[in-house]
């Protein structure tokens, strides 16, 4: 009986139509039976975890995650000018299980794409839904994390959100935090700089068209390993969580590269339909801080 009831929740889940409410109950009760389903909505098909009650939940209920983010940031890009990325590539730093590389390469003009994820889970899950959209020959998964030297590094796991498992740095981190961080299960994954990548042509850099990084506060340390990527003139979207950058170490760093190496940026999340309007001198970046505290967060629009 558990056998048929597992195959029951594998394959019932596409098929429960367009109510979000019962898609959302069938989810909710599909960890007791499954360890994954597939959301099908839309154009997209993702495998998500049903331990996932954030990036899982939201993909399983729309067909993507953070949908409108996305839209909004290529918007400002084409505001500025970047519109073309035809035969460009697009770097995915911390790419989860997909649900930006897979719409952006498939849907933004650029030839191929660079996915980097270091936890197991989540590029297991990466893998297959790169496979499952039909885009095994445009994006290569990299299971690794991205940091300011190669090595290993422990990785904290949320247990309830997998897009928010978050780097331990070397030098340890500040405490246990808003979200008990410290008590968190880890496992341990490798790392690399983004320099060494560009040097054995894992990521070439003369055909690069856009970088993002969502690494959960250890961004700078990603900066500080890709001096060749700040040297170039490659727009960068980069999440800004002052929280989890301090948390880290990282948000001094943060800022300093970010300081010495862009002259202009834009605050996404803010930046509506203001296009030139929105870009700011990057010595307007520390007064971010007083604007996301706590869970307060935001994408940035690195540029020179």
């Amino acid at each position: 009986m558990k056998q048929i009831l597992k195959q029951l929740v594998r394959t019932a889940g596409p098929r429960l139509g367009r109510s979000k409410t019962a898609r959302d109950i069938f989810y909710l009760i599909a960890q007791d039976f499954t360890p994954c389903v597939t959301a099908s909505v839309g154009k997209y098909r993702y495998q998500v975890s049903t331990a996932d009650r954030t990036v899982g939940r939201e993909v399983f209920l729309t067909g993507g995650f953070d949908a409108p983010c996305i839209e909004e940031i290529f918007a400002v890009l084409g505001g500025l000018g970047f519109a073309d990325f035809q035969g460009k590539l697009f770097l995915d730093i911390g790419a989860n299980i997909g649900t930006t590389s897979v719409p952006v390469v498939m849907e933004r003009g650029f030839s191929s794409g660079v996915a980097i994820e270091p936890e197991p889970t989540n590029f297991a899950l990466l893998r297959s839904n790169v496979a499952a959209n039909g885009m095994e020959e445009r994006i290569r998964c990299i299971n690794l994390a991205l940091s300011d030297r190669a090595g290993h590094a422990e990785m904290e796991l949320c247990p309830v959100n997998m897009g928010d498992h978050r780097l331990r740095s070397h030098d340890g981190t500040a405490g246990d935090g808003i979200y008990q961080e410290m008590s968190r299960a880890t496992v341990r994954v490798p790392t690399a700089t983004f320099d060494s990548l560009a040097k054995n042509k894992s990521i070439p850099l003369d055909k690069l068209g856009l970088v993002w990084i969502d690494t959960q506060g250890h961004e700078g340390h990603v900066l500080q390993g890709a001096r060749t990527l700040l040297g170039s003139r490659v727009p960068v979207v980069v999440e800004y969580w002052p929280y989890a950058l301090e948390r880290a170490g990282g948000m001094k760093l943060f800022e300093e590269l970010v300081r010495e190496n862009y002259t202009q940026f834009v605050d996404t999340r803010a930046a509506g339909n203001a296009g030139r309007h929105a870009l700011q001198p990057i010595r307007m970046l520390g007064a971010l801080k007083e604007r996301y505290t706590g869970p307060g967060l935001t994408d940035l629009l690195l540029l020179k």
